[in-house]
């Protein structure tokens, strides 16, 4: 894969370039020279199908800026860096530039290369290697990896599940689970099954999931941490839990349920709400607040509840928000409850999780879905806001480069765009929403940024605005092809698509 590659002439110079000062300045040397950290890759065994990735450090090791004039890659390899294509790009002496190499194994065999960056009186080289192979294995993974139960009051119990996910190409069976420092299952913390589960152990089936149930029933106060280990059969690996919770004393003491809170996926833009009922165990008990961390914007204590004297049995409830916001993400943290009882002032920790999603698209302004009719391809979609062009790196295009620049009002992350799904080895689909837009022309782009040497990909794109399906635009792409697809004219609560067939060549890709 190579383009922009520089001329004989370019390649001829000396690394070093002297210049010569005068008096008594002396000489003064400038050196114009590039290294990878590491120098070599070796991604090992990957299955057939899969892409293996990797970091390295593209480093000046030199006295002077240098700029990045082309790359070229071996087949079966692509690099890539954080903000898009590397061309034009400056890295100032002692610095370096985080790089992305991808391995495609397209086929059985050992595959070698050279990637290689020029710049204009040096060159850099990176060895490669990766080795595809045919196998159908297991691949467990369990999802959370930590639970935490906060406080539970010595003599009750509460649950949390835990998913048990096969992302490999053949069954995995899990055949029981243990304690590390207990050993059998039991007091304080046991299993029980749960969707798609059964005790003591099952096999899970490429792409399926099994849910548990991880049982907390604290016998004594204080901190409790062990790990859950999840026995599996050869060839998979055992799974590790960890978990911990903390026993509180049953006398004059606050309970509230529930003792974890999860959210679950919330959809971005909206607000997910839960209650918390806290009731007084022991004794009198005084309530005195509940609250998250001062950092936290997510996650939210509505109509902050004020001071309560309980007597013993009863109780009052208040209520925790998640204010689903910003990129697809997974987000915990710990809500604070303190309370003043038998023992003097306390904090019970509830550990709470919500996930962020994308909208549907039927709530958006405006979105846009891109698939394409090859395998270990990339092709990448950019919106581009009113005023700007495509590769703006200020905030003004939508890509893998910027997934969520700030638009409209600043810092407010409800009008701003998110590339919620991109897809680098093949196929897509890649996805950008947009939940609030301001009036103006916004201009959407296809790029054909990298081939592997398979030739031309159709690529389609769905268009919907205002919560409609516009149409679905296709268009027949060579690599480096950047595709003007269309123009949204918005003028604050609808708009119009109007799509185009502009197709010109680019220097931006990575293509054989």
């Amino acid at each position: 894969m190579k383009f922009s590659k520089p001329s004989l002439a370019h390649l001829l110079f000396l690394p070093a370039l002297v210049l010569v000062g005068c008096g008594e300045d002396g000489v003064r040397a400038a050196v114009e020279r590039a290294a990878f950290d590491p120098e070599t890759l070796d991604f090992g065994e990957v299955t057939v199908g899969l892409t293996a990735s990797r970091t390295v450090q593209l480093r000046n090791v030199g006295t002077v800026t240098i700029e990045i004039l082309s790359v070229e890659t071996a087949p079966s390899f692509s690099v890539r860096g954080a903000k898009g294509p590397l061309e034009g790009v400056l890295i100032t002496a002692g610095s370096s530039l985080e790089l992305e190499v991808l391995f495609l194994a397209m086929a059985e065999g050992e595959k070698t290369g050279v990637i290689t960056v020029y710049t204009e009186k040096t060159q850099a080289e990176l060895q490669v290697r990766g080795l595809g192979v045919a196998k159908l294995v297991p691949d467990l993974k369990i999802e959370p990896r930590a639970l935490n139960f906060g406080t539970v009051v010595v003599g009750q119990e509460s649950k949390l599940a835990v998913t048990i996910r096969n992302d490999g190409s053949a069954p995995g069976t899990i055949t029981g689970a243990s304690l590390e420092t207990a050993g059998a299952l039991g007091l304080p913390f046991n299993l029980e099954a749960g969707a798609n589960a059964a005790l003591p152990g099952i096999t899970v089936q490429p792409g399926q999931s099994a849910e548990y149930m991880v049982v907390f029933s604290p016998l004594y106060e204080g901190p409790i941490v062990d790990v859950m280990i999840f026995a599996a059969q050869a060839p998979a690996q055992a799974l590790s839990l960890s978990i911990q919770g903390n026993g509180a004393p049953a006398r004059g003491g606050l309970v509230c349920t529930p003792s974890a809170l999860n959210f679950g996926a919330v959809e971005r833009g909206q607000v997910a709400t839960q209650q918390v009922t806290c009731s007084a165990s022991g004794g009198i008990t005084r309530f005195v607040s509940a609250g998250f961390p001062a950092s936290q914007t997510l996650f939210q204590v509505a109509a902050q509840p004020g001071t309560y004297d309980l007597a013993e049995g009863e109780s009052m409830s208040f209520t925790a928000e998640l204010h689903a916001e910003g990129a697809p993400a997974v987000h915990t943290d710990t809500l604070s409850v303190q309370y003043d009882g038998a023992n003097g002032l306390a904090t019970l920790e509830i550990p709470v999780r919500g996930e962020v999603v994308p909208p549907p698209v039927t709530a958006t302004a405006m979105s846009f879905i891109l698939t394409w009719d090859t395998n270990f391809t990339d092709v990448d979609m950019h919106l581009v806001r009113p005023g700007s062009s495509i590769w703006d790196t200020n905030d003004g295009d939508c890509y893998f480069g910027e997934r969520s620049p700030d638009w409209g009002v600043q810092d407010d992350p409800t009008d701003d765009p998110y590339l919620d799904k991109d897809d680098v080895d093949g196929y897509g689909p890649e996805e950008i929403n947009l939940n609030v837009a301001a009036p103006g022309d916004y201009e959407l782009y296809i790029h054909y940024f990298a081939d592997n040497d398979l030739g031309a990909s159709t690529a389609a794109v769905q268009v919907h605005i205002a919560g409609n399906l516009v149409g679905t635009f296709n268009r027949n792409l060579y690599c480096n092809d950047t595709w003007h697809a269309g123009t949204v004219s918005w003028n604050g609560s609808t708009g119009t698509f109007t799509p185009t067939v502009q197709v010109q060549a680019s220097t931006r890709g990575f293509c054989f």
